[in-house]
């Protein structure tokens, strides 16, 4: 149910966007997670609709994790300033003696503010091990983060 569900969402996204461009207001931005794990991230536009995201978290208990992103953003709707965003690419974690390397999806929404120089995302990013798995034995969801970042 819950494939159905993403699938429909995804395609009216795509329909609701059709035609029109992202339009970021920033080329960098840099700043905080907050989430299950929190961290840093780094987000560099390459062009006006793709963008490249280093993250690197960590968790007290766990130890901590680097992903490497390649970010698709298009406009949500009609709100100016805001996009939606799907992309994925590669993680590595490390947890004590143990260490994981996968693969990880990426779904968000992102504002950024004209008055000032930030940006705020909402996403959620589901990762999947590939190379020793340290006990997972199915996807294992990152529950969903907020950022902030400095644009410039």
């Amino acid at each position: 149910m819950k494939k159905v569900f993403f699938a429909l969402l995804f395609a009216l996204s795509l329909l609701a966007t059709n035609g029109m461009q992202a339009q970021n207001e920033y080329d960098n931005a840099l700043g905080l997670r907050l989430g299950r794990y929190n961290g840093v991230t780094f987000k560099h536009f390459m062009n006006g609709k793709g963008a490249a995201e280093v993250i690197l978290t960590t968790h007290p208990s766990y130890g901590w994790s680097a992903r490497l992103l390649y970010e698709h953003h298009l406009p949500f709707f009609d709100v100016n300033q805001m996009n939606w965003y799907f992309g994925g690419g590669l993680y590595a974690g490390f947890y004590g003696n143990h260490s994981t390397l996968g693969l990880v999806g990426d779904l968000g929404l992102e504002y950024t503010f004209k008055a000032a120089p930030f940006c705020i995302s909402l996403d959620w990013q589901p990762w999947f091990p590939i190379v020793n798995p340290y006990n997972y034995n199915r996807f294992v969801g990152d529950g969903g983060a907020f950022s902030i970042r400095y644009t410039f």
